[in-house]
């Protein structure tokens, strides 16, 4: 399928949810989305999870890229596109969550979206994002799903639809951030987007199949290749 196709498949799903109901989006409050919440490592690197964020697994904590000279150089493309002065890293199964004060509400799509960079110590292995309400996973950005190459970050991306009814509304939201496998990951600009849409656009976009979010993932993933 072409970029055009996809574009005006895309336009005409948007049109049919437009036509139904107004949308209204806003962004949810992420306690140190960017992890410059602690000023005692702004020097060199930190193991400790960033405040307002817990782990689990043995290797995670917060860095200041441009004190560290082989990751500054490894990386310039993450220096670029990072928020301020601190990210986070993880390896080898690590995760770092928060659940945040709000909960989902119905008819609510719900558009995560991490800055992750390949690291110092190589490229390769996996991460993967995760939206749950409890301990239920409801989105996924799936494991690796832009594969790292060589001084690269990308958007990774979980998208929730919570429709009308659903075990997930009234739950608070939580965030996963994982390090799943192999060389370290760096994450940053940790931002969740909440549209509303109405019953009847919700019902519109699930006639469709999810085309709509299938085809706007598609083409931010086309963007980012």
């Amino acid at each position: 399928m072409t970029t055009q196709h996809v574009s005006r498949l895309l336009a005409a799903v948007t049109a049919m949810v437009l036509a139904t109901s107004t949308a209204s989006a806003a962004l949810i409050t992420i306690p140190n989305w960017n992890f410059e919440t602690n000023a005692a490592t702004r020097s060199g690197q930190q193991n400790s999870a960033p405040p307002n964020w817990t782990k689990t697994g043995a290797t995670f904590g917060t860095m200041k890229p441009s004190d560290l000279g082989y990751y500054n150089q490894d990386n310039p493309n993450f220096l670029a596109n990072n928020h301020g002065e601190l990210v986070a890293f993880a390896q080898g199964g690590a995760t770092l969550s928060q659940t945040l004060s709000d909960t989902y509400a119905a008819d609510t799509i719900y558009n995560l979206d991490v800055l992750v960079g390949d690291s110092y110590e190589g490229v390769g292995g996996t991460y993967e994002i995760q939206l749950l309400a409890g301990s239920t996973v409801y989105a996924t950005s799936g494991s690796n799903p832009f594969p790292l190459t060589a001084y690269t970050s990308v958007i990774a991306e979980a998208t929730f639809a919570t429709g009308s009814s659903g075990g997930a509304i009234g739950q608070p939201i939580t965030i996963n951030i994982i390090a799943a496998t192999g060389a370290t990951k760096t994450f940053d600009n940790v931002t969740l987007e909440a549209i509303s849409v109405p019953e009847p656009a919700t019902l519109a976009l699930q006639g469709a199949g999810g085309l709509c979010l299938a085809l706007l993932a598609y083409r931010r993933r086309r963007r980012q290749a």
